[in-house]
């Protein structure tokens, strides 16, 4: 009889937290029981870390309240997770590194998003943040690489930062582009008065930002490596003095600035802001 070709997995397990454990069988990683998963001080200390390429599905049970920092870091194969109503945190790094991962919905239960959490995870494409999300910790989406879409959900009033930047109801524009402008773009509402260094750096797939009057401050390599950047709509009538990184790697002059009519000299004066292809109102 010929030797079998069937990928053997082995099962393991053990606890991630007080009242939690977990068990991995077949690719898929489910955690059970209640409570908070453990925070690790470093992806090493992950108790499943070392088959962490073997994982594929990720499962967390209906009573688990929190995903661990570190949890589930550069899990390459991950494809799959299924996140409960009962989780109101997500912790720093904890999707880091997962390549494969296409599309994360994250539930109504989640208040926070940590750090880096879903870093480098070049195959998202698809975020949908819910309402009760108030804060997501800086770089949480950084170098997402194929990240089109980010939906905060319509009835969003609070806010939700990311990366520095703030989000708001990526479900309706809050100030219309000019036509043919609008896909996969971000809208910065007024409540933002600066936009962090490396916000959306490496989102390779950003076509479109729109910066509200209320921004003055641009940080270094804000849209550093945002190759398919063609529109920026700047509402603010005084060009703000802005590092040649912040567009860094961004073809400028393929790219078109729309600000208001009366500051359309001013911009064309204005260092790297003159950079740009076309400037109109």
């Amino acid at each position: 009889m010929l030797p079998s070709t069937a990928t053997v997995f082995a099962q393991e397990s053990g606890t991630c937290g007080a009242h939690l454990t977990w068990r991995l069988s077949n690719g898929t990683l489910t955690v059970s029981g209640a409570g908070e998963m453990r925070d690790y001080t470093y992806y090493t200390h992950v108790p499943w870390y070392s088959s962490r390429s073997s994982i594929t599905t990720v499962i967390i049970g209906n009573n688990v309240t929190h995903i661990g920092d570190y949890a589930f870091y550069n899990c390459s194969s991950l494809t799959s997770v299924t996140i409960p109503e009962s989780v109101t945190s997500i912790g720093d790094r904890a999707f880091a590194y997962c390549y494969s991962l296409a599309s994360v919905t994250i539930p109504n239960s989640v208040a926070s998003i940590g750090e880096l959490a879903f870093s480098y995870c070049s195959s998202l494409s698809s975020v949908t943040v819910p309402d009760s999300v108030t804060g997501i910790g800086s770089n949480a989406f950084y170098s997402c690489s194929s990240l089109v879409n980010i939906d905060v959900h319509e009835n969003n009033t609070k806010y939700a930062s990311a990366g520095g930047v703030l989000f708001n109801n990526g479900k309706t524009t809050l100030i219309k582009y000019p036509e043919g402008k609008t896909a996969a773009g971000y809208t910065i509402p007024s409540s933002v008065t600066d936009i962090k260094s490396n916000a959306f750096s490496y989102c390779r797939r950003l076509a479109s930002v729109t910066i509200p009057e209320s921004v003055t401050s641009i940080g270094e390599g804000a849209f550093y490596y945002c190759h398919s950047l063609t529109s920026v709509t700047n509402l603010n009538p005084e060009p703000q003095a802005i590092s040649s990184t912040v567009f860094g790697n961004v073809t400028l002059s393929e790219a078109t600035l729309y600000v208001s009519a009366e500051s359309v000299k001013d911009y064309e004066a204005a260092p790297v802001w003159a950079g740009f292809g076309t400037i109109t109102a």
